[in-house]
């Protein structure tokens, strides 16, 4: 019996290290790249920010919304889509639903503003149901660099870029932190 326990310990303490790496990553040199690795959701054009997901984009419109899904097998770091200002950082409480349903923008959530060269930029970190931290790294007021490192979400989560001009990805593409190109 002993033997399956310390087999199940090993295995955790893997799967631990594994979900918690953070790898280097060389930052493309593109205006805009994805702040999350995982999986394209949607892609959508906000011209009001009324309800759901759009309501991230408030005063930023019109703007487009990129919403990526990250599973527990994709890196949890969150980088800098952008070089700029940290203009606002909100942490709101919330539901703790699957975070790749129609409604996870009801979850807990952190709102990052960025004030950049193109205009403002925003990413949203939304925690899931298994998830129910979210770290940011960064302040309000910083400067932070494209690809630079600004929070992390244990466990599978969303993340949600809002940017002043199109996207050059789509629903069902895979996209790497700081290394695929948003715009």
């Amino acid at each position: 019996m002993w033997k399956i326990l310390v087999i199940i310990a090993i295995m955790a303490v893997c799967f631990y290290i594994y979900f918690n790496r953070d790898p280097e990553r060389k930052i493309a040199k593109a205006k805009i790249v994805s702040p999350a690795d995982g999986k394209v959701l949607e892609t959508a054009t906000i011209r009001k920010a009324d309800k759901g997901y759009a309501r991230f984009a408030k005063g930023m419109l019109p703007a487009t919304m990129i919403r990526i899904f990250l599973s527990l097998f994709d890196v949890h770091v969150q980088r800098a889509p952008v070089e700029g200002i940290v203009k606002e950082i909100k942490y709101t409480p919330g539901k703790h639903m699957l975070a790749f349903s129609k409604n996870a923008w009801e979850n807990e959530h952190a709102e990052i503003t960025i004030k950049s060269k193109i205009g403002l930029v925003k990413v949203v970190l939304i925690a899931g149901i298994i998830a129910r931290r979210i770290r940011i790294f960064i302040k309000k007021g910083q400067k932070v660099q494209k690809g630079q490192r600004i929070g992390r979400i244990l466990l599978g989560s969303q993340v949600i870029l809002i940017i002043p001009c199109k996207t050059k990805t789509k629903r069902g593409d895979k996209v790497q932190a700081g290394t695929s190109i948003i715009a």
